[in-house]
């Protein structure tokens, strides 16, 4: 049986333990504050690093090594925005109800390696995305709507899983020609209708192009040819075959910034590489914010931690303790045997001991008073029982019992009662025994979180061997 109004008080008398145990929480936040800041205060690539990294470099080598990462951070970019698409739980399809989707190839062929996933990347700025915001009627401040009604990226075409492209009638004959220096791109349009999506393609052509002047800047042969678009209202599997492209794109994207580290950045030299990692450091520490570790938080958490600790060891220890806890407890277990508990205050200073009297209940009241309470019980329980001489099973080390039990013993004498108390331990003095043995009726002094259920039912059991009636159990509680 668990009494909670006692496991509370005794909570409220072990204040100094979880105190302290709280003040230890607190120190090992502290440790983990000094840990975590220590990591975190690494050291923060700046510009001068990067300088100082590209000075023992060659001008070409230091260009050839940018230009990598350049492509790298293309690919990245790109890989985040398909992720983005990917993983976006607004694209439902119930949204586009009664809309036409339009998909339209174009292939660029470019000498420059790497260049096309740059173009596809890049392609739409903000004002392109406004401009089509505005021909979509949606609201420029929410361009989520936008980005998923506009998607521009690689065709993925190898000869094991070539590009479907039977809803585009078109020759592909000149593309499969300039195989090597040719990227398909396609362009997936959702619209309310024809003409709008019409002109959605328009603004995305026109930003293509731009592009492709830029590109032809560094490949004056780059160019880009349209093969062919195309319409459906069936936009259910429009936006599925979209969803797999997109799956695609991420596999080619992967795949491509695999080669990029395998074929071009492992074969640089240790300077050369050490200048593309730092390079790719200091654009991660940019776009990863720092989060500032607070020492308050860290204290706030080690205190809360210790405190719950020290609070279950103790309720675990309550729980599986074998003595007897409270009177409710023992009144339990005795039934109409239990006749009364006998406070008394703890020595020492007690900061909460008056919240714990209150739990139990335990109105400390002057020990005379008590023991004349106990007095008139104990008389007229045993007169009822028919029986005059009473045995106070008291342990030899209780005083406090032995205390109680001789001032009974003297105040029944004072009262000329006929009633005759003795006291004393008949388990472990064979003299107490054989008065034990000559007594009509027993009473047993229960020393609350001192006396365990084995002992006492030791006692109930000695009680029950010579065949003597247990009159009463007594609990004695300091609080």
């Amino acid at each position: 049986m668990i009494d909670l109004s006692d496991l509370l008080a005794q909570l409220f008398y072990n204040w100094k333990w979880i105190l302290v145990v709280g003040v230890i929480g607190m120190a090992a936040g502290m440790g983990c504050y000094l840990f975590a800041s220590q990591n975190q205060g690494a050291k923060k690539i700046s510009q001068e690093d990067i300088e100082a990294a590209r000075a023992l470099l060659p001008e070409d080598a230091a260009s050839n090594v940018e230009q990598l990462h350049i492509q790298y951070e293309s690919y990245i970019a790109y890989r985040k925005e398909l992720q983005s698409y990917l993983s976006d739980s607004l694209y439902k399809k119930e949204d586009f109800a009664g809309n036409v989707g339009l998909t339209s190839i174009y292939y660029v062929n470019s000498v420059v390696s790497g260049y096309n996933l740059v173009l596809a990347q890049v392609a739409l700025g903000t004002s392109e995305y406004e401009k089509i915001a505005e021909i979509l009627n949606k609201d420029i401040s929410t361009m989520d709507d936008v980005y998923r009604r506009v998607s521009v990226g690689e065709v993925v075409r190898t000869k094991e899983n070539g590009v479907s492209l039977s809803d585009v009638n078109v020759n592909l004959e000149e593309a499969e020609a300039k195989e090597k220096k040719t990227m398909l791109l396609q362009v997936d349009i959702v619209a309310e209708n024809q003409e709008q999506a019409n002109a959605v393609l328009e603004v995305v052509e026109e930003a293509l192009s731009r592009q492709i002047q830029s590109l032809q800047e560094i490949d004056p042969e780059a160019g880009m040819k349209n093969l062919g678009k195309t319409f459906t209202t069936d936009v259910s599997e429009f936006l599925d075959k979209r969803q797999n492209n997109a799956v695609n794109y991420l596999n080619t994207v992967n795949n491509q910034i695999a080669e990029l580290q395998s074929r071009y950045v492992e074969p640089l030299e240790s300077d050369e590489k050490s200048y593309y990692n730092l390079l790719k450091k200091y654009s991660e520490q940019d776009t990863m914010p720092i989060k500032e570790k607070s020492l308050l938080l860290f204290l706030l958490i080690g205190a809360i931690l210790g405190v719950v600790l020290s609070g279950a060891f103790m309720v675990l220890r309550y729980i599986f303790d074998g003595t007897v806890k409270s009177g409710n407890e023992l009144a339990y277990i005795s039934g109409d045997s239990y006749l009364d508990t006998l406070y008394r205050k703890k020595r020492g200073f007690h900061l909460f001991g008056g919240i714990s009297r209150l739990l139990m209940g335990a109105l400390v009241e002057e020990e005379s008073h008590q023991i004349n309470m106990l007095e008139v019980d104990l008389e007229i329980k045993v007169k009822k029982m028919g029986c005059h001489s009473v045995y106070m099973v008291c342990e030899k080390n209780n005083d406090w019992g032995n205390d109680i039990g001789t001032k009974v013993q003297k105040g029944l004498q004072h009262n000329n009662s006929n009633l005759t108390l003795q006291i004393g331990d008949p388990l472990e003095d064979s003299e107490d025994r054989e008065v034990f043995s000559q007594a009509e009726a027993v009473v047993l002094l229960v020393r609350l979180k001192k006396t365990s259920r084995r002992e006492m039912l030791t006692w109930i059991k000695l009680c029950q061997r010579y065949g003597l009636q247990v009159a009463g159990i007594v609990a004695l509680d300091e609080c």
